[in-house]
């Protein structure tokens, strides 16, 4: 395994106890899905079905076996209801478009839930450095795309996008990381 590979598989280690029951047996679009590696990880730790869509495939050769469909920036290519279970993770602070806008389209094509990780700004953190470490793992995960923040948002930010697009916060968590932005495990219920 290269570090690459090491990195995604530490950051899904770290969500599995939160998003685990969620994700068994289930259909699963991984949303803003990059190299596809949380996908393929998560699918070795428990039986589900993955389908992925970006803005552009990045997947790379070992993640190639799950289907695959580019999005818009407004739009999913899927009908209402397609899928059980929807993971957008670390997705939201890239978007140049407002982020109702990607989940109302997440609802629409949710069955059930749709689990959003996301960075949250917490108190103390340098928002600048955090800005840098997020620029590094993306140059690492995918070289040569730019893929800089737009915006990292505070938890009552993101609680108000998830209600403007119609979801229903069923369960959260933090997963506090050190010198940097917490992250939030929001599980939604459509």
């Amino acid at each position: 395994m290269n570090d690459i590979e090491q990195f995604v598989k530490k950051s899904n280690d770290m969500f599995f106890p939160y998003i685990k029951k969620y994700l068994k047996n289930k259909s699963i679009l991984d949303i803003g899905s990059g190299c596809g590696l949380s996908a393929l990880f998560l699918s070795e730790k428990i039986p589900c079905k993955f389908e992925l869509t970006d803005i552009q495939d990045l997947r790379y050769l070992k993640t190639k076996k799950f289907p695959f469909k580019l999005a818009s920036k407004n739009k999913l290519p899927y009908e209402n209801d397609s899928f059980d279970v929807l993971l957008i993770q670390m997705v939201l602070h890239h978007l140049d478009t407002s982020p109702i806008k990607l989940l109302k389209e997440a609802y629409r094509v949710t069955k059930d839930y749709a689990i959003l990780i996301e960075e949250i700004l917490t108190k103390g953190i340098n928002v600048e450095d955090a800005i840098e470490m997020d620029k590094k793992a993306n140059e690492r995960l995918h070289p040569g795309l730019s893929s800089p923040v737009q915006k990292f948002f505070s938890n009552k930010e993101l609680k108000e996008f998830i209600k403007k697009a119609g979801f229903k916060i069923e369960k959260e968590n933090v997963v506090p990381v050190k010198n940097y932005l917490s992250f939030k495990v929001f599980i939604l219920k459509k």
